[in-house]
Formats: structure tokens, sequence, C-alpha cells
């Protein structure tokens, strides 16, 4: 892929991204909303090449990080990356290597649905786990309680979204590529 396409791609999966976190509901046991974000997280990892979708999560957390209302909420700034949610958003740049590596290896619809579930779920709520114990000063427990378990449901169903829309539309994603 030339460069200009390049960036033009990571330009407008970082912009996707960013709307995305706009779908956001708060929960009242929780200090982390539920946001489609890590459904296009998914998506984004699942369907580019692993220097793509990192490239679009670091231009999202650059975005946030200089001021742009670009995370849940219409949030910004180093308060939110390094607030109660910042570990989950730090996850999402992890996250992307984690699914491109599984999905590199296991190329059908169960490894993209692996992939989703290990990188896009697991990597991301442990990262998230951890950002809260530290931010909030509580043990692992109350941040899984708080972190963790009111999203397994729904990311159990972003991961079979994520995965069944790649899958179903990998052709296209591979013209966008070339």
């Amino acid at each position: 892929m030339r460069p200009l396409k390049r960036m033009i791609v990571i330009s407008l999966l970082a912009a996707i991204l960013s709307i995305s976190a706009y779908i956001s509901i708060p929960l009242s046991f929780s200090t982390v909303p539920f946001t489609l974000q890590s459904l296009m997280l998914m998506i984004i990892a699942l369907s580019m090449p692993i220097s793509i979708s990192f490239y679009t999560v670091g231009l999202y957390l650059l975005l946030g990080l200089i001021g742009l209302p670009v995370f849940s909420n219409g949030t910004a700034g180093l308060p939110v990356l390094f607030g109660p949610t910042g570990g989950y958003l730090f996850g999402f740049l992890l996250s992307t290597v984690v699914i491109g590596f599984i999905k590199e290896k296991l190329d059908y619809f169960f490894g993209y649905f692996i992939a989703a579930l290990l990188g896009g779920v697991v990597v991301v709520y442990a990262c998230g786990v951890l950002g809260l114990m530290f931010v909030l000063n509580i043990d692992f427990n109350r941040a899984f309680t708080i972190g963790v378990i009111p999203f397994i449901p729904f990311d159990l169903i972003k991961v079979l979204v994520s995965s069944v829309f790649v899958y179903n539309s990998r052709n296209i994603f591979k013209r966008i590529l070339k």
C-alpha cells in the first residue's frame, strides 16, 4: 500500500474509532462506561494488518492526549489517559498486536473469534483492571468486579459480531489494502 493511502486509511479508521466512543452508556455501578469502542477496535484489528491497526489506535490516543474530544462521552486529555478508564485505552493499543498476531496465525473464522476474544477482550480487561487498581487504589477483586464482570456479556456479543462481520467482509478489506 502506498504511503499516502496508508495514512488516509489510518486517519479514517481513527476517526471511526473516535465516533464509536460517542456511543457511550454510563453505568451506575462502574466508573467505566459501556461503549462501542471495543467493537470498532476488534473490527479494525481483525480487518487490517498489525501496523495499520496499531498506528490507528496510536493516532486515536494521540488525538485524545492533545485535547480533541475523542474518548468516551467526548472527553480528552491526560486526566482521561491516566484516570479510571486509561488502562483500557492503553490496552486497546496492546490488543491490536495480540489480535493481529493471532489472526495471522489462524486465518479462518474460529481464528478471528479467538483473536477478538483474547486480544480484544482479555488484554483490554487485564490492562483496564491494572489501571483501576492503580488509579482508584483498590484491590484486584474490586477492580475485577467493577471493571470486568458487568461487561462480559456485552463483550462476548461484540466478539461474535466483529468476527462474523470481518470474516464475511474479508474480501472487501483485502481490496482496500491493495
